[in-house]
């Protein structure tokens, strides 16, 4: 696969290109993580658990989760809640 170029916007966002996100069969509501390899961003598709039902990878997410993360993450869940209501 050739070198694909996006921007870094000023809030720290970018995209993940279409190609690379059908090469790893990546999908809304997948976990990625970030790490620094020899000065590289690397994003890495995540598996929480093998042979596991949603709601154990969920409880498994969340005990790794700092009480912040998790702050972050109830919050988002409310607002994601209230959204759907409203429609």
């Amino acid at each position: 696969m050739n070198k694909i170029y996006r921007f870094f916007g000023k809030r720290g966002r970018t995209t993940i290109p279409l190609p690379i996100r059908h090469a790893l069969n990546m999908h809304t509501g997948d976990i990625i993580s970030f790490s620094i390899k020899k000065g590289n961003v690397v994003i890495t598709k995540e598996k929480i658990c093998d042979n596991c039902g949603i709601n154990n990878g969920i409880i498994e997410l969340a005990e790794q989760m700092t009480e912040k993360e998790c702050e972050q993450m109830l919050n988002y869940l409310i607002d994601k809640r209230k959204r759907r209501k409203g429609s």
